[in-house]
């Protein structure tokens, strides 16, 4: 555990031990409340943080909505680009839409022949 996750408790347990123990007494200069008022900043900030992360993660979630949606509706698109008679899977559109034309694509079959292992020198 870093420093800064046991700062806010070390300052709630300044805060307890001094109001049960010594509340009317100044330390550092300071009363309990001036030391409260004094740390409100930092105690704030990190509620501040600790709504920030649950928002951050609130928008991730729905993001990854988002884009099951957005995939969705690109599947949706791209099948009626292919089914479409003026355009279809050879059309300039296909291709701007990031694919690869069907007259384009490789066979996948390869015409070399098995690589011959070396010749023993005996």
């Amino acid at each position: 555990m870093s420093t800064n996750s046991k700062v806010d408790e070390r300052r709630d347990l300044f805060v307890s031990a001094w109001r049960q123990l010594a509340a009317t007494e100044s330390f550092a200069g300071m009363t309990l409340e001036q030391f409260i008022a004094s740390t409100e900043n930092a105690m704030t900030v990190r509620e501040n943080l600790v709504d920030a992360k649950a928002l951050l993660s609130s928008l991730i979630g729905e993001r990854n909505v988002a884009d099951a949606q957005l995939r969705d509706t690109l599947s949706l698109v791209i099948n009626a680009v292919r089914g479409n008679p003026l355009f279809g899977q050879n059309s300039s559109l296909y291709r701007a839409m990031g694919f690869t034309p069907t007259g384009e694509r490789a066979t996948g079959k390869t015409n070399r022949k098995a690589p011959t292992p070396p010749a023993d020198a005996a």
